[in-house]
């Protein structure tokens, strides 16, 4: 079997490119395979304040800040932030998505070395209490990941 051993940078585009064409074929895969999902949604974003999109790209640039080893060690969390930065702006569902690997996102961010890891910390709490707050009053749906 041959295994590609990409650096970090050129495995960012290709999950990019990747991210965006699922993103783009998505509704007519759930279709093709028959899903429930197919019809309850339209695989587009609608109504989103792109807050979501920005906090996790600092995430990102925060991990591509602690090197290439990080990089190379957590390479699948990476790419699932790298996967919804590219899904975000074209699929409602992305942020249900992105919940499934938040978790392994979170604990990637606690092997940050020194500032990064007290930023990624404050950053997060920061974060979560924001959403609570914006939610205070609401009806109870998912995490507020996106």
């Amino acid at each position: 079997m041959v295994r590609l051993r990409l650096g970090p940078d050129i495995r960012a585009f290709v999950l990019l490119a990747m991210g965006v064409s699922v993103a783009v074929a998505l509704g007519w895969l759930a279709a093709a395979l028959g899903a429930r999902q197919a019809n309850a949604y339209q695989f587009s974003m609608t109504e989103v304040s792109g807050l979501g999109f920005l906090f996790w790209l600092s995430v990102f640039a925060l991990m591509s800040m602690n090197g290439r080893r990080f990089l190379r060690e957590h390479a699948f969390e990476t790419g699932l932030i790298v996967f919804y930065l590219a899904t975000y702006w074209l699929v409602e569902v992305t942020g249900r998505i992105f919940e499934s690997g938040v978790l392994l996102v979170l604990l990637a961010g606690l092997a940050l070395n020194g500032w990064r890891k007290t930023v990624f910390l404050v950053a997060i709490s920061v974060y979560g209490g924001l959403m609570w707050l914006i939610r205070v009053g609401q009806p109870a749906v998912g995490f507020g990941i996106g």
